[in-house]
């Protein structure tokens, strides 16, 4: 309970920070062609023009079409939707438990906590509209389709409900597919495994799971396919170096990895929150009176590192250097929830020796885990928070401005520019500067700034 409470405290500083997002560089791009062209001819236009990422376009449009005013619900509401997500998540392999629902929550809160933290650029994975809305629904889309998985198993069905479980599996698999690179290409050699593992299990019969695991991997492969064959990856190429040939890849996708996981054990607060995690989940795996395969051992480390390593290739081939900070929350969620299946295991096969003494420690170890942890993220979550109202308050009064100006016929605005919080470009004097562009546009009179770009003073 305690610790449920104090990483609750850290998830609400996180929801009250995105609370005061507001459009920031390419964001005015997006909303601007999504109220030219419409939701669907604006993902089109970005089909050709830019990214194959069509979920994450579409997504995108559909956003920019609500206008800014939806933006300071989004990151609470995403929070809230992870977590429901998770809870389900973990009620379904809990089978057994006192208080199965509290355990899940607790799981659910922690883990969502613990992701956040370890996030190499939490501000432009979670606040960002961008940047958010290319890494956090493909996340939230797999556990749904693990859940969907798990309850499909647990049941008989017709053929009518392999079918539509079949169509649901392709549509699930494509739309996530469709929101990044690195997600399609993960989510191909996952399914795969998945597939090649259950049909050796079951010994090549046909099944309802195979059916779904299979309609799931074909739609994981075209989306693969479309994000990769997608003609405005020509015009985006153009701005990074020429592709690397397969050793280059592989040594920049092994550097990137190595200084990724030397980055989650830099400081004493993301030790004490991966400590904390491993040791609830052991205690969750203790409890279970169900024997779990010994191979898991050494089957979920090999798994975990293959999933993570897989997030690199994808960016050292497109822009020959490792992902950027924001997309390394895909690596570190399959991290998390490595670490928490190994716990798993652990604690249940350490809780066969009778009077083990980890096990009268490890409660107190992981609320001494979170306490550390979750506390010091807060205080820097709090710390951070006139940086992020100071720079809402102030956009708010450019944007009122700028319309003020629009509205009494003026072509030319100058306005006061601010650092941003997520580090992005901002506009500038120059008019044709990408940033003044889209600006422009989406305004429908010239930008300019009056001053430099300086930084917010709360």
């Amino acid at each position: 309970t305690i610790s449920l409470v104090i990483c609750s405290i850290a998830l609400f500083l996180h929801g009250y920070l995105g609370y005061f997002s507001r459009y920031i560089a390419d964001d005015f791009c997006t909303a601007y062609y999504a109220h030219r062209l419409g939701i669907f001819r604006s993902t089109w236009f970005w089909y050709l023009n830019w990214s194959g990422r069509y979920s994450a376009s579409l997504l995108d449009a559909m956003i920019g079409s609500l206008g800014p005013y939806v933006l300071p619900a989004i990151v609470p509401l995403t929070i809230i939707l992870w977590l429901i997500t998770l809870t389900v998540f973990f009620l379904k392999f809990l089978h057994g438990l006192d208080n199965r629902f509290l355990t899940s929550l607790v799981l659910a809160v922690a883990s969502l906590f613990t992701l956040f933290l370890l996030t190499p650029d939490i501000r432009q994975s979670l606040y960002w509209g961008q940047g958010m809305r290319s890494v956090v629904p493909p996340l939230i889309m797999g556990t749904m389709q693990i859940i969907l998985l798990y309850y499909i198993r647990s049941r008989d069905w017709t053929k009518v409900h392999h079918g539509l479980w079949s169509v649901l599996g392709f549509l699930g698999a494509f739309l996530a597919g469709g929101f990044s690179e690195t997600y399609a290409a993960f989510q191909v050699a996952a399914l795969l495994v998945a597939l090649l593992a259950l049909v050796i299990i079951e010994k090549f019969r046909l099944s309802t799971l195979s059916l779904l695991l299979g309609s799931s991997f074909l739609g994981a492969l075209c989306a693969l396919t479309l994000v990769v064959l997608a003609p405005g990856n020509a015009d985006r190429q153009a701005f990074f170096p020429p592709r690397p040939d397969v050793v280059g890849i592989v040594s920049i996708s092994s550097t990137g990895l190595l200084t990724y996981l030397l980055g989650l054990i830099n400081s004493y607060d993301k030790i004490a929150a991966i400590l904390g995690l491993y040791s609830l989940s052991a205690l969750v795996g203790a409890k279970r009176s169900q024997e779990m395969d010994s191979r898991l051992s050494w089957a979920v480390p090999v798994l975990t590192f293959g999933s993570m390593f897989i997030c690199f290739p994808p960016a050292a081939y497109g822009t020959s250097e490792p992902p950027p900070g924001r997309t390394l929350i895909l690596p570190t969620y399959f991290f998390l929830m490595g670490i928490l299946v190994w716990g798993t295991v652990s604690g249940n096969r350490l809780a066969k020796k009778q009077g083990f003494l980890a096990f009268k420690i490890l409660p107190g170890l992981v609320m001494i885990a979170f306490l550390v942890s979750a506390s010091i993220h807060s205080i820097d979550l709090y710390q951070s928070k006139a940086e992020f109202i100071a720079y809402a308050r102030e956009w708010d009064k450019t944007d009122v401005s700028i319309r003020q100006a629009k509205q009494n016929g003026e072509v030319q605005v100058s306005i006061p520019v601010y650092a941003n919080w997520a580090g992005l470009n901002s506009p500038n004097d120059n008019p044709n500067f990408w940033v003044n562009r889209c600006m422009s546009r989406y305004y429908d009179v010239q930008i300019l700034t009056s001053t430099n770009v300086s930084p917010i003073r709360p």
